[in-house]
């Protein structure tokens, strides 16, 4: 509200609580990013590296536009606050965006690409990952001797985890 420049009150005549501001945000935030990615995969022709570089790229760079570690940080210390919340944007931002992510590796998978039956994992796996590594190198800006470009960062990260997923079955 002070960055903004106005009252409590005044954000409160527009939401009905924290929590409601809260899935608000989130969604208005998050929901584009997901929606781009189904559109990425209703048109992709390339292989499953190709598609997964794109996605990974761009969830990489969500986190590295104004804002989102913030929101990811702020995501973190006020869920457990909002159980309901948390259940909320879960179902509808965290299952979809999965479930993009999802398509992507069992495309790859149909084309002999990647070994059956690790899609549910590593769905489950790699968005957190990214996180984890954006809010990690923003927390610890300045203190830490390697500080990656946004555009260097997004390389490492999807190469590192492009080579996790993996080619052979074990």
């Amino acid at each position: 509200a002070d960055r903004a420049g106005v009252t409590k009150g005044a954000i409160y005549h527009y939401f009905s609580s924290k929590e409601q501001l809260l899935i608000e945000l989130l969604r208005e935030r998050l929901l584009p990013a997901i929606e781009t990615d189904e559109e990425l995969i209703r048109a992709a022709a390339g292989s499953r590296d190709e598609v997964l570089r794109t996605m990974l790229g761009r969830i990489w760079r969500r986190f590295q536009e104004p804002g989102q570690t913030e929101l990811a940080r702020l995501a973190i210390t006020e869920l457990p606050k909002y159980p309901e919340l948390g259940r909320i944007l879960y179902t509808e931002l965290a299952l979809r965006s999965r479930e993009v992510l999802r398509r992507a590796l069992e495309w790859g998978i149909e084309r002999g690409e990647l070994c059956a039956g690790t899609a549910d994992e590593v769905v489950a796996v790699l968005p957190y990952m990214i996180m984890g590594v954006a809010l990690g190198q923003h927390i610890f800006r300045g203190i830490d001797g390697v500080d990656l470009s946004a555009e260097r960062g997004e390389h490492v990260v999807t190469a590192l985890l492009l080579r996790g997923v993996g080619r052979t079955c074990a």
